[in-house]
C-alpha cells in the first residue's frame, strides 16, 4: 500500500501544501496529478521522495518512503539535467544501475540493451545529450530510470515539448509497466489527453480537491474546483 498522511509543506512561512491524504494499492495504475500552475504537483513528488521539507507520513507496504528509495523510479523534468556535461546516450542510461554492484556484469550490459531497444534509441545511443531534440531527451531519462526495476514511479511533466513520436513511445512504455503491476505518479497539465492516459486522477490545488477513478472525477464540477473556482464547461 502507498500511503500519504497530514502532508504539509511551507516556504517561507507560506502554505504550499496544506493536508494530503492519499492512500493506493501498489498495483497496476497510473495516476495523473493535475492542477493550475502554482497548484504544488511537482512539490508534492518532492516532498513524498523527502527531496522537499515537509512534515507528515509518507509510507510504502507500511515503511517510510525515505527509507526504501531503492523501490521508487524518479524522472525529473528534463530542464533539471546538465545538457553541456560530456556523456553518450548509453552511458547516461547505464548511470541508473550504478546502485548495484551487478552494473559491470554482462546481465547489466543486456538490461541497458533492452531498455535502450524498448525506448527505441539504438540509432542515438552514441550521440551526446546536448545533440537530442527534446522528445529524444526525455526518452534516454526514462531509460535511465528504467533499468533497475521498481515498485513505483513518479514522472514530472514528462510530455512536455517532446514529439508526437517520442509521446506515443513513452506512453507504450508506461502501459507495460503497467501491465506489470507498477504504480506511476504523472504530473500532467493537458486537459484533453487525460482521460485517455490516466486510470485515476488527484485534482490538486495545495491541497487534494477530489481523487478518484477517472470516470467518475473527470466532471466539469471538478475542472472547474480546481482550476477556475467557478462555471466551467469541458467538452473534451
Amino acid at each position: 500500500m502507498f500511503k500519504i498522511e497530514q502532508l504539509n509543506v511551507q516556504y517561507h512561512h507560506k502554505d504550499v501544501l496544506k493536508n494530503i491524504h492519499y492512500t493506493t494499492p501498489v498495483t497496476g495504475n497510473i495516476v495523473g496529478i493535475m492542477g493550475p500552475n502554482g497548484a504544488g504537483k511537482s512539490t508534492l513528488i518532492k516532498a513524498i521522495l523527502g527531496f522537499a521539507p515537509s512534515i507528515g507520513n509518507c509510507t510504502l507496504f507500511g515503511k517510510p518512503i525515505q527509507s526504501q528509495l531503492d523501490t521508487i523510479g524518479y524522472i525529473p523534468q528534463k530542464s533539471h539535467i546538465d545538457l553541456d556535461f560530456p556523456i553518450t546516450v548509453q552511458n547516461m542510461i547505464r548511470l541508473g544501475g550504478c546502485t548495484k554492484k551487478r552494473f559491470f556484469k554482462r546481465t547489466a550490459q543486456l538490461r541497458v540493451d533492452k531498455v535502450i531497444q524498448s525506448l527505441k534509441l539504438e540509432d542515438i545511443k552514441h550521440r551526446t545529450l546536448n545533440t537530442l531534440s527534446g522528445g529524444q531527451l526525455q526518452r534516454v531519462i526514462i531509460a535511465r530510470a528504467l533499468i533497475e526495476e521498481k515498485a513505483v514511479y513518479f514522472l514530472d511533466e514528462p510530455f512536455v515539448g517532446i514529439d508526437f513520436l517520442s509521446q506515443e513511445i513513452i506512453i507504450d512504455q508506461l502501459k507495460l509497466l503497467k501491465s506489470q503491476g507498477k504504480l506511476i505518479f504523472i504530473v500532467h497539465h493537458d486537459l484533453e489527453s487525460a482521460k485517455s492516459l490516466f486510470d485515476n486522477i488527484i485534482w490538486l490545488n495545495q491541497t487534494i480537491l477530489k481523487s478518484g477513478p477517472v470516470h467518475k472525477v473527470f466532471t466539469d464540477e471538478w475542472i472547474s474546483n480546481t482550476y477556475l473556482g467557478g462555471a466551467y464547461s469541458c467538452h473534451l
